[in-house]
């Protein structure tokens, strides 16, 4: 379990050279890399982008097991697919079922990049396991296709999936029918 005084948050580093999101837990004092690397990447993902100060150590993205959201168990991704727009995150804590207790939900918008592939639209849960001097999380989806979901709100002990749009995937324009809050309820 996560001390109180940490806190896991997503760190949205998009660019063209097609990086993995990341999801990184804060600690005081530590480098995440940006600008200077980008997930677990050794190398620069532009020519423009400037050399790493001397003596600074990164700490790795939370490494994904999967098996969603890209990653796998013989080499994790650090933390999902690329453009896949991690947006809202939630823990669920001790007063949870214990299928849901101690892990954390994410919210994927889908990437606005047409690809052969749609990564996101989807709900994922996540079990952090401590790796090291960092974090892997077994990841799975809960629910999917979602329309473009935006942020999760936790009331009475309920999961609100706030949804932007009726799009699901990447395939046709973009969807302007209207979204939905979709409740996530837990029974013992």
């Amino acid at each position: 379990m996560l001390e109180r005084s940490r806190r896991i948050v997503r760190h949205g580093q998009r660019p063209d050279a097609d990086a993995p999101e990341e999801l990184n837990l804060l600690e005081k004092g530590k480098h995440y890399g940006f600008p200077f690397q980008f997930s677990d990447w050794t190398n620069k993902p532009y020519a423009h982008t400037p050399d790493p100060p001397r003596g600074v150590t990164f700490i790795q993205p939370v490494g994904n097991l999967g098996p969603a959201a890209g990653g796998k168990d013989d080499g994790p991704l650090y933390t999902f697919d690329p453009h896949s727009s991690p947006a809202g995150i939630t823990y669920l804590g001790g007063d949870y079922p214990e299928a849901w207790r101690d892990s954390f939900l994410v919210v994927r918008f889908g990437h606005l990049i047409k690809k052969p592939h749609d990564h996101g639209f989807d709900l994922l849960q996540m079990r952090l396991e401590k790796r090291g001097e960092g974090y892997a999380a077994r990841t799975t989806t809960v629910l999917a296709p979602l329309g473009r979901p935006l942020d999760l709100v936790v009331l009475n002990r309920k999961v609100y999936i706030l949804e932007y749009s009726r799009q699901t995937d990447n395939k046709g324009e973009f969807g302007s029918l209207p979204g939905r809050i979709l409740e996530l309820s837990f029974s013992e």
